[in-house]
């Protein structure tokens, strides 16, 4: 079998780790994979040392409306995108003619697998699956996996229209949660009865052969260590995180480092820092960037993990990695996370809740050993078996 991976990317996430899982970990190696991708995405950059072995890599620069509208936004000219957005489909029309330049050199076999973020999030993304259906290729599947947003008032019968075309072009849609699924069906206009839906949960298999690597090793001696990793975003919850300190004792928070692990903009990072100061928390808190290097081996430096999203999270790799772990989770109870955390181990607290997130982080620092007892307990209970990527193989082998 014959697979063509799309994916368009301009920030880190959970979309790479779930392709360096997906490929890493593929069940046939007599299949043909091939990654298409853009040159600029960081996040292939971080993976391709794990899967470059097993895939052919094209590099494609889409010049697709999401491309040119974060060209925009890197020069600090956002406000240019109020302007082009109304020139979408004229993006659109000349990115599905770039594709169908693209993909008329593959064999109509193959599989062509759309790996988008959101929806409609990259309309490249978008773009391939109608050359797709343009050039005939019998398999057209697109992967979701954070949330489908509303249409733009401004530009809500095109987005309608855009929805229609895309169910008439579509074999399959797989999402990771069914809080994704819901959001599309909630939110857009697809017409599910036109080609098939299936969730296929996020997996990660746990690298054994790879030792750990010591990080943090100073702070260890002294302090509890808590970590937040991913994008330093505000609805990823890191302002709810610091107001939490200030509402613990000194002295228990004494015992604490609060890590702020992942790439930041300069005024979201100035805010919070600020925030830490004036809550006179700042001693408690350490923003370390972005630290290269595989979030396996940062969650095993970590005492304890923190999800504290606001309002929805595809899924959540970085909690499955903490339950994998076997580290002490708190979790707020948003979207994917309540598909698979379970309550009887890991401290879930409902979203924005300061005060039950400060209560959740003073109960595990006075009762450290009894958490790591109940997250290795946890720990155990999770299936060793991975299957994710067999799923999807499943999904390309039906009806072609």
């Amino acid at each position: 079998m014959k697979i063509i991976i799309y994916y368009e990317q301009f920030s880190l996430g959970g979309v790479d780790k779930h392709l360096k899982e997906l490929i890493y970990n593929w069940p046939n190696k007599k299949d043909n994979l091939t990654i298409i991708t853009n040159k600029s995405n960081p996040g292939f950059r971080n993976i391709k040392k794990f899967i470059k072995k097993k895939v052919n890599i094209i590099y494609y620069n889409s010049w697709s409306y999401s491309s040119v509208s974060n060209f925009f936004n890197e020069k600090n000219l956002s406000y240019i995108n109020y302007f082009t957005s109304i020139l979408q489909p004229v993006f659109l029309v000349f990115t599905v003619l770039k594709f169908i330049n693209l993909l008329k050199f593959f064999n109509k076999d193959c599989v062509v697998l759309s790996n988008n973020g959101s929806y409609p999030g990259s309309w490249a993304n978008i773009g391939i699956i109608l050359a797709a259906k343009i050039l005939n290729f019998n398999k057209r599947v697109m992967l979701v996996h954070h949330e489908a947003l509303p249409p733009r008032p401004i530009l809500k019968v095109y987005y309608r229209y855009i929805d229609h075309l895309l169910s008439k072009s579509l074999t399959d849609l797989i999402c990771v949660s069914k809080a994704t699924l819901n959001t599309i069906k909630k939110n857009r206009h697809l017409k599910f009865k036109k080609f098939k839906s299936k969730v296929i949960y996020n997996d990660l298999k746990l690298n054994t052969n790879h030792p750990k690597i010591e990080l943090f090793k100073n702070l260890k001696k002294k302090f509890i260590l808590f970590g937040m990793i991913g994008r330093v975003e505000f609805y990823k919850g890191h302002e709810d995180a610091i107001r939490s300190l200030s509402k613990i004792n000194s002295d228990l928070r004494a015992k604490m480092k609060l890590l702020i692990i992942g790439d930041y903009k300069l005024k979201i990072f100035k805010y919070l820092k600020n925030l830490s100061i004036k809550l006179n928390v700042n001693k408690n808190i350490i923003f370390t960037g972005y630290i290269a290097g595989s979030s396996e081996n940062l969650i095993k430096n970590l005492d304890v993990v923190i999800v504290a999203t606001r309002d929805f999270e595809g899924f959540g790799y970085t909690a499955l990695e903490a339950i994998k772990l076997g580290k002490p989770l708190i979790s707020t109870n948003v979207g994917g996370l309540k598909e698979f955390i379970n309550p009887d181990y890991a401290l879930v607290i409902k979203p924005k809740k300061v005060n039950q997130l400060s209560e959740s982080i003073a109960k595990v620092l006075k009762n450290h050993k009894i958490y790591k007892i109940k997250a290795e307990i946890y720990k155990k209970q999770i299936s060793k078996i991975f299957l994710m990527s067999g799923e999807f193989r499943k999904v390309f082998l039906h009806n072609i």
